[in-house]
């Protein structure tokens, strides 16, 4: 004889199997529809808007790294490099032996330290030249400056000597001595 499956057995059959029924997920609520904004009967319909992506950027070919041949300009401000294709200013300051940091200085350069092609980079600190207050000199003190009379002042001096091993030229005539008052 078969006998009778026991009440507390099937009780806790039936609450294992309801137990898996509440463990189940639950579907995803969807976001409730807005409608659609009023519009007049003069406007045309709309299309959906469509998402335009950028086409990727290709890679850059007009640029290439160069090496910097030191080839300074030197005037009386300064000396100076001419950016040329290709020139970056770590390479440029490494080519004269200076710091990066430096050559930022001298220039004045702002992040993010663009170059331009012609550009002229400063490769030393301005100097300013410093003024002078002597007064100016009479002719008597130039000549004692020189270690010369004011009568070579006067008359133009000596002329310049020739070359050594040279011939030697005959010497010029004498100047008129000089009559009246100076």
């Amino acid at each position: 004889m078969r006998r009778a499956p026991e009440p507390i057995a099937a009780l806790l059959l039936l609450l294992a199997l309801s137990g898996c029924m509440t463990s189940r997920p639950q579907p995803a609520t969807r976001p409730v529809p807005r409608p659609a904004p009023a519009r007049d009967a003069t406007s045309p319909p709309r299309s959906a808007p469509t998402q335009v992506r950028p086409a990727p950027a290709p890679p850059r070919t007009d640029w290439v790294a160069r090496r910097v041949v030191p080839a300074a300009i030197v005037t009386p401000q300064g000396r100076f490099h001419v950016v040329k294709a290709g020139e970056t200013g770590i390479a440029i300051a490494r080519a004269y032996g200076l710091s990066w940091r430096d050559l930022i200085a001298y220039n004045g350069l702002k992040e993010p330290f663009v170059l331009r092609v012609g550009q002229r980079l400063r490769l030393s600190p301005l100097v300013t030249p410093k003024p002078t207050t002597a007064p100016p000199q009479t002719l008597e003190e130039r000549a004692r400056a020189f270690d010369i009379s004011i009568d070579d002042v006067m008359t133009g001096g000596q002329p310049a000597a020739g070359k050594p091993g040279s011939a030697a030229e005959p010497p010029p005539a004498p100047l008129p001595p000089v009559t009246g008052t100076a």
